[in-house]
């Protein structure tokens, strides 16, 4: 199912989650709703992680359906995916660090994070490339996938609604716990409830569920049209005036508690057939899109390797200093983009065949 309306969206997280880190100092974000809306931007992570579920089940439960489904496929395809950016991006950090004697990783961190698990040890979830501990998370679920496929495709439409539904009133309690009991000296339970696999698989089971109720039911074909644009406004509007206002529920929005918002919203766009549609269906946001990977990835290594640079245009407060920085990250994403991330993906697509090949003639053999 080829939804082109949503790849934008993936650029507007990851924008969010560069603009949390370093935009907001800077004008126009650093008053008013605004900066309570972009300090807020962490959240993005869990949107990720819920499109992620929602995009893998329209794609591979089809496949399921008919017996085309391959594990050494989808294992080979996900990491043609996102391990050579993620390898790319650490190497980066590494160097760009060089000149800044005071800065010394450790060599504990650097072999998890080499091994995309730091994200599973906490304690260890930021260190070296830090916005990569999403992308250990998300090693997480590509690991899961299938065998939870195999399993949520199974339950009753009824069944299925109420399991997640749990999952998710179960993730977020833990959630509030955990940060409730929090004081701010145990870093590793702080890191344990805001980065661990465990405590954001919820968002990722909660998008395939969604996935395989729009291609068990085909409601792209039932849904009114009265239906998508009011979906997203209602939900991109909610979304908005929770992160941008103190409200009793800011404070818990992290680790997917904005959930039922981020899916009404992605359903929204994907029953929509109307000019907004169109509009973000068009090259250059498609474009966007598909460099968003490298500009979430990159932005630590490519901030630290033009902080020279920057500094002499202004400090964190200067607008000027945020554009040239943001131009800079969008340029890099896009050539490692055409550079890194498409002829990997080919590289490796080209493997598949290799892998079937002998996996058949080890089956032959038993």
């Amino acid at each position: 199912m080829n939804i082109p309306q949503l790849t934008f969206t993936r650029f507007l997280a990851a924008l969010l989650v560069v603009l949390f880190h370093y935009g907001k100092a800077a004008y126009p974000f650093n008053e008013g709703m605004l900066h309570h809306f972009v300090s807020e931007g962490a959240v993005a992570v869990s949107f990720f992680f819920v499109l992620s579920g929602l995009v893998l089940a329209l794609v591979y439960e089809p496949q399921m359906e008919t017996g085309e489904f391959s594990k050494p496929k989808f294992f080979t395809y996900r990491f043609a995916r996102i391990a050579p950016l993620y390898y790319l991006a650490f190497a980066l950090t590494f160097v760009a660090w060089i000149p800044y004697p005071d800065h010394h990783e450790k060599f504990f961190p650097n072999v998890l994070q080499a091994l995309g698990i730091h994200a599973w040890v906490p304690g260890y979830s930021l260190d070296g490339n830090y916005t990569s501990w999403s992308v250990s998370v998300e090693f997480f679920f590509y690991l899961c996938f299938p065998f939870l496929l195999v399993f949520m495709r199974k339950l009753t439409v009824g069944k299925l609604v109420l399991l997640s539904i749990l999952f998710w009133v179960a993730s977020q309690a833990g959630h509030i716990f955990l940060k409730s009991i929090d004081n701010g000296e145990h870093y590793r339970l702080s890191q344990l409830n805001l980065y661990h696999p465990l405590a954001l698989l919820s968002c990722f089971t909660s998008g395939v569920t969604i996935g395989l109720l729009i291609v068990r039911r085909k409601t792209e074909q039932k849904c009114p049209a009265y239906f998508s644009i009011p979906a997203v406004v209602l939900s991109a509007t909610a979304i908005f005036f929770i992160l941008a206002t103190d409200n009793f529920i800011c404070p818990w929005v992290h680790n997917g508690l904005l959930v039922p918002l981020f899916l009404l919203l992605l359903c929204g766009l994907i029953y929509d057939r109307s000019f907004l549609s169109k509009t973000l269906s068009l090259a250059p946001f498609i474009w966007l899109g598909e460099i968003s990977y490298g500009i979430y990835l990159l932005q630590h290594p490519v901030e630290v390797a033009l902080r020279p640079l920057l500094e002499k245009i202004g400090g964190e407060e200067s607008t000027l200093r945020l554009v040239i920085y943001l131009l800079a990250l969008i340029a890099i994403s896009g050539l490692t983009y055409y550079l890194v991330e498409k002829p990997a993906r080919k590289f490796f697509r080209k493997l598949v065949p290799v892998f079937r090949k002998k996996s058949a003639s080890t089956s032959g053999k038993r």
